[in-house]
């Protein structure tokens, strides 16, 4: 937990989160997109997202790059 107490008189806690859980699930968020691009019979496919999905997309360009 990351306090930040020199902002008085408010107290602000940020929750600090694991990384390597939220990029684990990009990937697996990444590769479930590629499986069901390539069920839809899809050989080659592109993505794009903002906010949260550019995280997703990213992978997905790392991960799948001849899709």
């Amino acid at each position: 937990m990351i306090t930040c107490a020199d902002i008085s008189p408010f107290r602000i806690q940020i929750p600090q989160t694991d990384l390597d859980d939220l990029h684990d699930r990009l990937a697996r968020t990444a590769m479930a997109f590629g499986e069901l691009m390539t069920r839809l019979g899809y050989e080659r496919f592109g993505a794009e997202g903002g906010d949260l999905g550019v995280g997703v997309t990213g992978r997905v360009a790392m991960l799948l790059p001849t899709g």
